[in-house]
């Protein structure tokens, strides 16, 4: 296994304590474990109730757009070691990464300017294309053909 491949599974490996942490309270951890999971989770979300899914009566910790970004961000991860991105997205990274951005600030800004109301639906939208642009960053890291992230040979 190279450098690369351990670095995306350690990677993997933090965002589904990520994604795990935040449903502590949905799953009935001790509650050391659910006070310790919102304290550091509140170090990467806001982590406002109001703005979070709810599941069996509970609020997950992280917000709808968090939640939808270390999702995607993970599943696109893992899927790079099963599937090859097509070569159109692999050339077309910055332009998924610029286009997933300026749907987070539409969302953001037309709800701060009170053009629209954003809902947990839209901002796990936003979040999902935020997180799977970012893995289209990273796949190329758990190749083994010698391409550096911006696509040239090393």
């Amino acid at each position: 296994m190279n450098s690369d491949t351990k670095w995306i599974l350690t990677l993997v490996g933090i965002l589904v304590f990520i994604l795990l942490s935040s449903l502590s309270s949905i799953v009935g951890f001790p509650d050391w474990v659910q006070h310790f999971s919102h304290s550091w989770l509140q170090t990467i979300c806001h982590t406002n109730p109001e703005r979070s899914f709810s599941l069996m009566g509970e609020s997950m910790i992280l917000c709808g757009r968090c939640t939808g970004i270390y999702f995607s961000l993970t599943l696109g991860l893992i899927t790079s070691f099963f599937i090859s991105f097509p070569r159109i997205l692999r050339n077309k990274r910055l332009l998924f990464l610029g286009t997933s951005i300026l749907f987070v600030l539409i969302d953001v800004v037309f709800d701060w300017l009170g053009i629209w109301s954003n809902s947990n639906s839209s901002r796990f939208f936003t979040g999902i294309m935020f997180g799977l642009s970012l893995s289209f960053f990273f796949f190329q890291l758990s190749k083994k053909n010698g391409e550096q992230l911006d696509g040239t040979k090393t």
